[in-house]
C-alpha cells in the first residue's frame, strides 16, 4: 500500500462514522414529526381508519416500494462499479466523483420517496388519529 493510501483510508475510517452520526441524527429529528404507514397499518383498528384510508395508505406503501426495490438494486450496482474503480491504480478523481455523484443521486431519490411516503401517511390522518397513533407508539417503547 502506497504511502498517500494509509492517511486516506484511515480519514474515511473515522469520517464515515461521524457523518453517519449526524445524518442519524437529522433523520431523528424529521421522523418524529411523520408516522409510519407501517405502524399505522398495525394499529388500524384501534386508531379507527377507515376503509378508504386503509386502501390508500397500502397503494402508497405498494407504490414506494416498489420504488425503492428499484433504486436499491440500482445502487447495489453503482457502488460495484465504485468498488471496481476503487481497484484502480491510476484512476481519475473525476470518474470516482462522477461514480459518488451516481450513487447520491440514487440515495436522494430513495430519502425523497421515504419522506413522500410519510408525509402523505401523516397527512392521510385524523388529528385525532394522529394523537391515538402516537400514543400507542409511545406505550409500546
Amino acid at each position: 500500500m502506497s504511502n498517500w493510501k494509509t492517511p486516506f483510508i484511515l480519514i474515511l475510517g473515522l469520517a464515515f462514522p461521524l457523518l453517519a452520526y449526524a445524518q442519524k441524527a437529522s433523520s431523528k429529528d424529521i421522523k418524529k414529526g411523520m408516522i409510519s404507514p407501517y405502524e399505522v397499518l398495525k394499529w388500524e383498528d384501534e386508531i379507527g381508519l377507515s376503509p378508504l384510508q386503509k386502501d390508500s395508505l397500502r397503494l402508497n406503501i405498494k407504490s414506494s416500494e416498489l420504488k425503492f426495490d428499484r433504486w436499491n438494486h440500482e445502487l447495489e450496482i453503482e457502488m460495484a462499479k465504485m468498488a471496481e474503480l476503487l481497484k484502480r491504480e491510476n484512476i481519475s478523481e473525476i470518474v470516482i466523483l462522477d461514480q459518488m455523484d451516481s450513487i447520491l443521486s440514487i440515495e436522494e431519490k430513495i430519502k425523497k420517496e421515504q419522506l413522500i411516503l410519510l408525509f402523505r401517511t401523516k397527512k392521510s390522518l385524523s388529528k385525532r388519529q394522529r394523537q391515538k397513533i402516537k400514543v400507542k407508539i409511545k406505550i409500546r417503547n
